[in-house]
């Protein structure tokens, strides 16, 4: 495996994914303020965070950066295992879904800590 090909189409599809974030999550929120990405929201209520105080802006720009990132990770794996396409589709899906909990979970604790500094 060329590990310089793997690395450019790595780039490749987190550039492009974090360009289909950047224009539908971080665009649309600096336009309308009340505006919240799902991935966003979900972590507010799973860890109860007070979005008054916490800079949502920033924490859009964090999920969407690192949702960018497993996704990116997500396909370039499922490219590399295209032998059986039906393997190829459960490892990626499945592999983003353990990634998201996982870091949405850190990214929620870590608004929580920050959020308790703040009081």
């Amino acid at each position: 495996m060329d590990f310089v090909k793997l690395g450019i189409e790595f780039l490749i599809i987190f550039l492009l994914i974090l360009t289909f974030y950047y224009f539908f999550s971080i665009r649309k929120y600096k336009k309308d303020n009340n505006f919240i990405p799902t991935e966003v929201s979900l972590i507010i209520a799973k860890n109860k965070l007070d979005i008054k105080k916490i800079d949502v802006y920033k924490m859009i720009k964090t999920v969407c950066l690192l949702t960018s990132i497993i996704l990116a990770v997500s396909t370039t794996l499922m490219i590399y295992l295209s032998s059986n396409i039906l393997v190829s589709i459960l490892v990626g899906v499945s592999l983003s879904l353990v990634l998201a909990i996982i870091v949405y979970g850190f990214i929620g604790n870590s608004y929580k800590k920050r959020e308790k500094k703040t009081k």
